[in-house]
C-alpha cells in the first residue's frame, strides 16, 4: 500500500484537488444554488472516474471505499457539524445583534405619531392588480411584456410600489434585444395613483435569456463564489431603474448568513457597483433579508438562555408571531416589524421588535397584546356579514398608541374599509371607509371603552366654549356622528355619540366645551365634548 502511494503521488494530489474543488463548490451551492450544485457533482463524477481507473489498475477492492468515506467527512458531515446549534448556540444568539446590541425601547420616545398620509393602504397584491389594469389598457404593450413583483420603496418622501415590465416569453425576448420600455409605479397611500412609465429601458431582468438574465450577468461578471441573494427592483430619486442584491456571508459554519453589502446592477447597461452597508447609496432602502431577519431573531428568543433550555426547559424562549411586515417612519426610514410571542403562545405577544433594513439596528419593545393574526380576525368579525378578508397589518403610532392598521378587501380583492385594531386591546377596533373616518371611529372606541389606555402626552389639545350655532346628523357603517359649528369658530367639528351621549340631546344655542387636536383641517374630530346646559 506504501508503495502504491510512493508511486502514484500525481494522482493522489489531483483526487485531493478534485476532493478540494468538491468542498468549495458545496459552498457555492449553499451560497448560490444551480452553478454550485452542477459544478459539485461535476467534480465529484470526476473523483468517482478516477477511483475506478486506480482500482482497476491495482486491482484494490477497499481504495474507493476509503476516499468515499473521506469525502462525505469533508463534503457532508464536517459542514454539519461545524454549523450545528449544539455547539454555536451563542453565535447564533448574538448574530442579530451585530455590532449593536438589542435595545429595549419605549414606543412613544422612538415612534412619533403617524402622518396620516403616510399610511399605507395599498399591499402588494393590490399593486400588482392595478398594475396589470394600466398594462392592459395598452393592447399592443400588454402582449409583449408582463409585470413583474413589486418592491416598495421610498422615492422623493413618496411611498410607492414599482415593478419592471418584463419579457412574457422567449420571442418575445428575441423581438426586444433593447429591453423592456420601463416599469409601473403604484402610490402605496393612494390607490388611484398608477403610473405607467415608457422611457426608463430595462435590458437585465431575470426573465431575460443568455447573457442578458440578471443572475447570469452577475454570477459571470466576479460573484460566482459569492452569496447573493434577495434580488429586488428600485428606482433611485430620478427615476432610474436597478437590481438591488444584498451580498452576505455565512458566519456559523455553512449558516448564519448576514448581510454584508450590496451589488447593484443598472438596469439598463448592466454596470455593476458594489457597496458595504454603510456606502450603499441612501435612496436604496432595503438592504437585511427578510428571511435573514426572521431567521436571527428567532434564534435570538431560542438561545438566550443556552442550547440545553431551548430544547428542555424553555425558559424564557420567544419566537417571532407568523409574518413580517415593512413599515416606515415619518422621516423614511424603513424596518422590519414583527411581533414576539413565547412557545406554546398562538394568541399573544410579549411585545414586538424593529429592524432597519439598512443597519440592522434593532429595538424591542415590551409591549404585550395581541398577535397580528387575531388582529386581523378582530377587523374581519366587525363585518363578517360582508365577509371581506384582511390583509396582513402595520404597525403605526396613532394617538400615542401602538396600533395595526389593515385594509379590509371583498372578493375581488378590492380595498371596501380601513380597520384600526388596537395592539393593547384587540377589541378596541376603528372602521371607516378611509383612513381619516377610521381613525374618527377609532379615536371614539379608545374614549369610550380604554379605560386603561393612556393617550401620548405629546398630544396636545386644545380647548374652546362656544354656543351651537349649527347641527346635524349622519350614519356611517351603523355608528352615529354629529356634525356641528360653534358661533366663534369657522371649523366643522364632528363626534361620535358613543363618545359623549350628550351629544344626542344637545340643541342650536346649548352652550358647550370641547377639546381637539388643532390642525389646519375644515373638519375636526374630538377628543371630549360637554354639554353646559344639561
Amino acid at each position: 500500500m506504501k508503495n502504491l502511494f510512493k508511486e502514484n503521488s500525481l494522482k493522489i494530489i489531483v483526487a485531493a484537488i478534485v476532493v478540494f474543488l468538491s468542498i468549495y463548490f458545496f459552498n457555492i451551492t449553499l451560497n448560490y444554488g444551480f452553478y454550485g450544485i452542477g459544478l459539485t457533482f461535476f467534480f465529484i463524477g470526476v473523483l468517482f472516474i478516477f477511483i475506478d481507473i486506480v482500482k482497476e489498475e491495482y486491482q484494490i477492492k477497499k481504495l474507493n471505499i476509503g476516499i468515499i468515506g473521506i469525502s462525505i467527512l469533508l463534503i457532508v458531515i464536517l459542514p454539519i457539524i461545524s454549523s450545528l446549534s449544539l455547539f454555536y448556540s451563542s453565535e447564533y444568539y448574538n448574530l442579530i445583534q451585530n455590532k449593536n446590541k438589542i435595545k429595549i425601547s419605549e414606543f412613544n420616545k422612538d415612534i412619533s405619531p403617524v402622518d396620516l398620509s403616510k399610511i399605507i393602504t395599498v399591499d402588494q397584491k393590490l399593486a400588482k392588480k392595478l398594475g396589470n389594469k394600466i398594462l392592459g389598457q395598452d393592447i399592443a404593450l400588454g402582449s409583449i411584456v408582463e409585470v413583474g413583483e413589486f418592491s416598495i420603496q421610498t422615492v422623493n418622501d413618496e411611498l410607492v410600489w414599482v415593478a419592471p415590465l418584463e419579457h412574457s416569453g422567449f420571442f418575445k425576448w428575441l423581438n426586444s434585444k433593447n429591453g423592456t420600455p420601463g416599469y409601473i409605479i403604484v402610490n402605496a397611500t393612494n390607490e388611484n395613483d398608477v403610473r405607467l412609465i415608457l422611457n426608463k429601458k430595462i435590458k437585465y431582468q431575470p426573465s431575460a435569456y443568455f447573457e442578458e438574465n440578471l443572475r447570469r450577468h452577475v454570477y459571470f461578471n466576479g460573484y460566482m463564489s459569492q452569496g447573493l441573494t434577495d434580488y429586488s427592483f428600485e428606482i433611485d430619486n430620478k427615476g432610474n431603474p436597478y437590481w438591488v442584491i444584498t451580498k452576505f456571508k455565512k458566519f456559523v459554519g455553512f449558516e448564519g448568513s448576514d448581510a454584508i453589502g450590496t451589488v447593484i446592477v443598472n438596469a439598463l447597461t448592466g454596470e455593476i457597483k458594489e457597496y458595504s452597508i454603510e456606502e450603499t447609496p441612501k435612496w436604496v432602502d432595503r438592504i437585511q433579508p427578510k428571511k435573514f431577519i426572521v431567521e436571527q431573531l428567532d434564534d435570538w428568543g431560542k438561545f438566550k438562555n443556552g442550547w440545553l433550555n431551548s430544547i428542555f426547559t424553555k425558559k424564557e424562549v420567544l419566537k417571532t408571531t407568523k409574518g413580517i411586515s415593512l413599515v416606515y417612519g415619518n422621516d423614511g426610514s424603513s424596518y422590519w416589524y414583527t411581533g414576539m410571542t413565547s412557545t406554546g403562545s398562538d394568541g399573544s405577544t410579549v411585545g414586538f421588535v424593529l429592524v432597519n433594513t439598512r443597519t440592522k439596528e434593532t429595538s424591542f419593545y415590551k409591549i404585550s397584546g395581541a398577535t397580528e393574526v387575531r388582529a386581523m380576525s378582530s377587523a374581519e368579525g366587525l363585518v363578517q356579514e360582508k365577509r371581506y378578508s384582511a390583509t396582513f397589518p402595520i404597525l403605526y403610532n396613532i394617538l400615542g398608541v401602538p396600533t395595526y392598521v389593515m385594509t379590509l378587501k371583498d372578493n375581488e380583492g378590492l380595498v371596501k374599509n380601513i380597520a384600526l385594531v388596537n395592539v393593547k386591546n384587540y377589541n378596541i377596533v376603528g372602521i371607516g371607509i378611509n383612513v381619516k373616518d377610521a381613525l374618527r371611529n377609532y379615536k371614539s372606541k379608545l374614549v369610550s371603552k380604554g379605560n386603561n389606555i393612556k393617550l401620548s402626552s405629546s398630544i396636545k389639545l386644545k380647548e374652546l366654549t362656544g354656543k351651537i350655532k349649527r347641527i346635524n346628523l349622519d350614519n356611517k357603517n351603523g355608528n352615529s356622528y354629529f356634525y356641528f359649528m360653534l358661533d366663534n369658530s369657522d371649523k366643522i367639528f364632528i363626534l361620535d355619540s358613543s363618545l359623549s351621549e350628550e351629544i344626542i340631546v344637545t340643541n342650536i344655542n346649548d352652550l358647550v366645551t370641547i377639546k381637539y387636536e388643532d390642525s389646519k383641517l375644515k373638519i375636526i374630530s374630538l377628543s371630549s365634548f360637554d354639554n353646559l346646559e344639561i
